[in-house]
């Protein structure tokens, strides 16, 4: 009769009776596996085999060899973890149980009297586990790790006669931690002005999606100018860095800081307890006026209808700019709004179509207004679907008179001089081709001429008389 089992307490069949009996053997620690003499109250029997698998037979235990975690350097390689229970193979008690497999003519790795098996698993959270492919041996060696991960080892054995395979154990968790490494910053240079009354705030941050979101647990921000704060904190006034979990912080600096070159360092605190190396930030503080804008352009608002077409002006943000303004011929005049998340200024002008327009955009800070950028754009003044045609005013050079032609539209011309005064206006008809104009009682000079249309503006260019 053989007797196997990871306690201390089996159940066995005789040979040679025909009922069942509990046998309670007492095993002292550290007695290995092997034959041994077993008395019970008939007397003293030979021939029975206890296998004992560990003095402790919990995973991790007292009798395993190695069972710590371990602290690498970020992209270094762990030391092998060693098994457990039945698995350690530098354990004294693990090679009498791997003789006793032999004696059982059972030469793999813990698949002697209880046929083991093991399938080792990581994980990043200790609740979310995978099964490492092909990580089925006693021991696992893991590779270059990046970030601190979870290794544990499940095992089943063979239950009953008929070989059914059951769980058996869960060792412990082993936690390999990865030294913290130097944070890699969203950007590393910034640009900000220092005049006016008003002190300036940035917000600076490290790259969620760089490996050192996995290794660090906290970062340390050192801002060594009085003055300034991190997150309301003074690293001068309070003589140590600020501390935070969040990888985004808002840097406030005071209003009238000299022009130069400023320097703030962030480093990463790691789980094994170290400091990484840090990460410098560049801050320069300038008195200098914004750029010139650029990308110009008009859009089509949705003021109008479909048939009467009005723009908007757009341009790419300024770097330093902290206001912008737009003007186009025809008197529209409007401020910018700064649209950040999509990287553009926008000004609502209004500007019907029909003419070539020329927007002129300046950039300010509180140094000043820098250079105007301009741009010209044909803007089309209608939908050609809509079943009437644009207006139009020919000849232009005139000499004696201009024709008038509003789509068979009713509406009215103005003709305004170069001063913007009226000095002339137009009733235009119904269903009416052409008006002619008599334009011999205005003297030589460049007029603007503008027709509008139940309010829309369908027409404004500038006419050229030369008599």
């Amino acid at each position: 009769m053989k007797v196997y089992g990871v306690s201390y307490s089996y159940y066995s069949t005789s040979y040679g009776y025909t009922n069942e009996t509990n046998l309670t053997i007492t095993v002292p620690q550290g007695v290995s596996s092997g034959l041994l003499t077993v008395t019970n109250q008939f007397g003293t029997g030979t021939g029975i085999q206890v296998v004992v698998p560990f003095a402790s037979s919990l995973p991790c235990g007292s009798a395993t060899v190695v069972c710590g975690n371990q602290c690498v350097n970020y992209g270094a390689q762990p030391n092998i973890i060693n098994g457990r229970v039945l698995a350690d193979k530098n354990s004294s008690s693990f090679q009498s149980y791997v003789n006793t497999c032999a004696q059982n003519n059972v030469a793999s790795f813990a698949a002697g009297e209880e046929l083991e098996q093991v399938q080792w698993q990581y994980s990043y959270d200790q609740s979310n586990w995978s099964d490492i492919s092909g990580a089925t041996s006693a021991s696992y060696q893991p590779g270059a790790l990046a970030r601190t991960t979870y290794y544990r080892r499940m095992s089943t054995h063979i239950e009953g006669s008929l070989g059914h395979r059951a769980y058996w154990y869960t060792s412990e968790t082993v936690t390999i931690s990865v030294q913290g490494k130097s944070p890699v910053p969203v950007a590393s240079a910034y640009k900000v002005s220092s005049c006016g009354n008003t002190g300036q705030t940035l917000q600076l941050a490290v790259d969620q999606n760089n490996d050192n979101t996995y290794t660090n647990t906290s970062y340390n921000w050192w801002v060594p100018y009085a003055g300034w704060t991190v997150n309301g904190y003074s690293t001068v006034n309070n003589g140590g860095s600020y501390v935070t979990t969040n990888q985004t912080v808002t840097i406030s600096i005071p209003p009238g800081v000299a022009v130069g070159t400023y320097y703030i360092s962030t480093s990463g605190n790691g789980s094994c307890g170290n400091k990484s190396a840090d990460a410098v930030i560049t801050i320069t503080v300038t008195q200098d006026l914004p750029g010139t804008p650029s990308g110009i352009t008009f859009q089509k608002n949705y003021n109008g209808d479909d048939c009467n077409w009005y723009y908007d002006a757009t341009c790419a943000i300024v770097p330093g700019a902290t206001s912008y303004h737009a003007s186009v011929d025809g008197g529209y005049e409007a401020d910018g709004q700064i649209i950040a998340s999509g990287g553009y200024v926008t000004f609502p002008l209004n500007v019907y179509g029909g003419y070539n327009a020329t927007t002129t955009i300046t950039a300010s800070n509180p140094c000043g207004t820098g250079p105007a950028g301009s741009s010209t754009q044909y803007l089309d003044q209608a939908n050609p679907q809509c079943g009437y045609s644009y207006a139009v005013v020919y000849p232009n050079p005139s000499s004696a008179g201009v024709k008038l032609n509003n789509g068979g539209l009713g509406g009215v011309a103005t003709f305004y001089d170069a001063q913007g005064v009226v000095r002339k206006v137009i009733t235009l008809h119904e269903k009416q081709g052409e008006t002619d104009v008599n334009v011999l009682d205005l003297p030589d000079g460049t007029y603007h001429i503008r027709i509008t249309s139940d309010g829309k503006v369908r027409f404004n260019k500038q006419l050229v008389i030369q008599h």
